[in-house]
């Protein structure tokens, strides 16, 4: 039966039920960031020291492309908004010294890049996040893994490239990255893949589910008016996740950028 509370509030026993979800989710999601941690150990080879030479966001005098300085830096490498707004990209030049080439299966992991991330060994490319052109692949909740062929390394100097596209208006990061046995590094990569994207999207079906389920109640029972406005919560804060998921969004980079926020600040005055 209904407590007086729940008819002042317009809502029914039914709808503390579709609202108990809400911390479940919350919880589903502080776990997708909780488990961002964890990194490849031993015998990976860290990569955090680098040269970085910048791509000016656009040409010299008479169309003839700008060559920036090398700087040496140190991942993880945050840009400034102002690097941002001068610079479409940058590339990172890596060396490793290695005493004999290995014998079993080594592979190149990047956790943590964004936008868009595309990797050569040796100068032969490896693989990348996703397209650059037309528009820039979001890949920046993606991790890298990118096993190498048989002997892409040489004993001595090997090099490694990192090209990142980056957006003006989103923040531009590189994270350490490694070089190591593929059984090393793909365990780390799996784990991160899971929390960021896999688990991302079962938040994402479960509210869209509970949404849906919830606004099909309300349509069958007037009365259910708070279940109406937590599944439209549900609704819109799906929506919004999609933000980390999408690889290749169907809209702007600007207007995809302005979306997710907009919609979990809707789904959160829905409540």
């Amino acid at each position: 039966d209904m407590t007086a509370a729940d008819r002042i509030r317009g809502r029914v026993p039914g709808d503390r039920a579709i609202r108990g979800w809400a911390p479940a989710l919350a919880m589903i999601l502080l776990g997708c960031l909780g488990g961002c941690t964890t990194s490849p150990l031993s015998p990976a080879i860290e990569v955090a020291s680098v040269l970085r030479q910048d791509e000016p966001a656009c040409g010299g005098a008479r169309g003839a492309p700008s060559v920036e300085p090398a700087l040496a830096v140190e991942l993880p490498d945050h840009w400034s908004a102002g690097r941002r707004a001068r610079f479409s990209g940058a590339v990172y030049h890596a060396e490793v010294s290695l005493p004999a080439a290995p014998a079993e299966p080594w592979a190149i992991y990047l956790p943590r890049f964004s936008m868009n991330a595309a990797v050569a060994l040796n100068g032969e490319p490896l693989g990348d996040g996703g397209p650059f052109a037309p528009r820039i692949a979001w890949a920046w909740t993606r991790p890298l893994l990118l096993p190498l062929p048989r002997d892409a390394l040489r004993p001595g100097r090997n090099r490694i490239e990192v090209r990142l596209a980056v957006l003006p208006t989103f923040p531009v990061l590189l994270s350490p990255f490694y070089l190591g046995p593929e059984r090393a590094l793909r365990p780390a990569f799996e784990a991160r893949t899971w929390w960021q994207i896999s688990a991302v999207w079962v938040c994402l079906v479960l509210a869209g589910y509970i949404g849906i389920l919830g606004l099909a109640l309300r349509v069958r029972r007037s009365e259910m008016v708070g279940t109406g406005w937590s599944s439209l919560a549900c609704l819109v804060w799906a929506v919004g996740l999609l933000h980390l998921v999408v690889l290749e969004p169907p809209l702007p980079p600007r207007v995809w950028q302005w979306l997710s926020p907009a919609a979990l600040a809707a789904a959160v005055s829905c409540l």
